[in-house]
Parts: structure tokens; C-alpha cells; sequence
């Protein structure tokens, strides 16, 4: 995993490729991790998702947002397994979450998502609490095969540099 974490910072042209592979992973693993932690924590999900209600409405924070949401999840699965494979492409995601949600209709999404897991989380119903994250991660999947490379370097890559640079060059003043 670090390897291929590696050649994603070293190539940025798999990118376009690998990322709807490795949702499609993530899609495999979400219904597990979902179902076992809703029945083992709970209380803990709930409170993750109501301090939700208070994020600032930005991409960063809905990108920070989700990753604590699985991350949690994860956390109380019963397989550490899922830990290393998220944890290995964390940076990897933060950039992508932040394009991904730097969209309004997929902050949304992600607020739709909170609001319907909560009640599922409550009645520990976790077959539909694993169908609902699993099928979020479905639409993301869906977005990502749509991105060109193009897209990805001018969009993904590119932007958040002239951002930095832009930064740079005002504090230099």
C-alpha cells in the first residue's frame, strides 16, 4: 500500500485510473466497517455526526468531515486491516475530498448523507446504515470515472498550487 501510495505522488497520471478502482475498493470494505462499528460505538457515531451540524460550509471542512466519519468507522470495525489500507492514502484523499466538495451539490450530498445515517445509527439498523454509506461512496465512485486527466491536472493538481503561489506572493509583499 505504501508502495502504491508512492507512485501515486511520483505519477500523477495514474491518478485518473486508479482512483475509481480504489473507490470501488472502498465500496467492498464500507458495508463491513459501517455495519460493525454502528453496532459496537454507537453513541460515538452520533455524536460525530451531530457535531457535523456545525462545520463551516467548505470543502476543506466537508473533506475533513467525511474522513473523520469513515475514519471512526473504521476505528471501531473489528478489523485493523481497514485502518492501514484508509490511513496509507490519506493525504491522497484530502486532496481529492476538497475538489470533490469544493462542488455545493456535493456538500449537499454529504449533509444528506449525516441526516440519513443518524436515524439508522439510532435504531442500530446496520444493514441499512452499511447500504447508505456504501452507496454515497457509489456516487463519488460515479463522479471520479467521469474526470480526464486533463480535468485532474488543471483542476486537481494545478489549481491548489496557484492557490499556494497566489498565497505566497501576497505574504511576500
Amino acid at each position: 500500500l505504501n508502495i502504491l501510495a508512492g507512485l501515486l505522488k511520483a505519477d500523477p497520471d495514474l491518478v485518473p485510473n486508479l482512483v475509481p478502482d480504489l473507490l470501488e475498493m472502498w465500496q467492498l470494505l464500507a458495508p463491513q466497517y459501517t455495519a460493525s462499528s454502528v453496532r459496537r460505538a454507537p453513541g460515538l457515531i452520533l455524536d460525530l455526526l451531530e457535531s457535523f451540524n456545525k462545520i463551516p460550509d467548505d470543502a476543506g471542512s466537508f473533506a475533513e468531515s467525511m474522513w473523520e466519519l469513515h475514519h471512526m468507522l473504521i476505528a471501531y470495525s473489528d478489523n485493523l486491516v481497514y485502518g492501514l489500507i484508509f490511513n496509507t492514502f490519506r493525504d491522497f484523499y484530502q486532496q481529492l475530498a476538497s475538489y470533490y466538495y469544493s462542488t455545493p451539490a456535493h456538500r449537499k450530498l454529504a449533509q444528506k448523507l449525516w441526516g440519513e445515517l443518524t436515524p439508522h445509527v439510532e435504531a442500530l439498523d446496520t444493514t441499512a446504515a452499511a447500504e447508505l454509506v456504501t452507496s454515497f461512496v457509489a456516487d463519488t465512485a460515479d463522479f471520479w470515472k467521469d474526470i480526464t486527466f486533463e480535468q485532474y491536472q488543471k483542476e486537481v493538481l494545478d489549481e491548489p498550487q496557484k492557490t499556494e503561489k497566489v498565497s505566497k506572493e501576497k505574504k511576500d509583499r
